[in-house]
């Protein structure tokens, strides 16, 4: 058997919405207008005096509260005219070290993401071929041997892993972090 009941409630929103009045509209009503409709549709607004939305004043609102939720999670960046007239955020001299950190931050990522890589060939090689590559790593950055190097240059070639390897083994800091990832 199939049943349903009606709400009285249900059409409230449109009610609300038969209210809205979109004549003379400012800009930042406009671009409120569709959040405006959707809150109706959701039964999550309430009318002004004499049961009128007032778009304007929704959008106004809405905007103060975007304004104020974005001065709450963004940081200015500040010239030094702008610190001595008190205004809060960071300085632009402080830039150039967040660019290095950001540029160092990537650079690690990189770097962890190429061990993390070699670390899967290492553990293939490993049972496959029964090369460990990891020490053969680790002699050819101690001991530059030739037969070291030829036999690391053949598995470079075969596995297609040139870019990756040449990336950790070129800098100290990325044959440590292959080792912390290895070991």
């Amino acid at each position: 058997m199939l049943s349903f009941s009606l709400n009285k409630s249900s059409d409230a929103p449109a009610v609300v919405m038969s209210k809205i009045n979109i004549s003379g509209l400012s800009d930042l009503g406009r671009s409120w207008l569709g959040e405006l409709y959707i809150n109706c549709a959701e039964g999550k607004l309430r009318t002004g005096s004499g049961g009128k939305v007032h778009v304007n004043a929704y959008a106004y609102g809405c905007d103060q509260n975007t304004q104020a939720y974005s001065a709450k999670t963004e940081v200015s960046l500040l010239n030094d005219t702008e610190l001595e007239l008190g205004f809060k955020g960071v300085s632009e001299k402080y830039m150039s070290y967040v660019d290095g950190s950001i540029e160092e931050l990537v650079e690690n990522a990189e770097l962890v993401h190429n061990a993390n890589q070699i670390k899967d060939m290492h553990e293939y090689l490993l049972v496959e071929a029964g090369v460990n590559l990891f020490v053969l790593l680790k002699l050819v950055k101690t001991h530059m041997q030739a037969k070291h190097i030829a036999k690391l240059r053949s598995l470079m070639e075969e596995y297609k892993m040139e870019e990756i390897i040449k990336s950790v083994l070129s800098s100290d800091k990325g044959f440590s972090i292959l080792e912390s990832v290895i070991c």
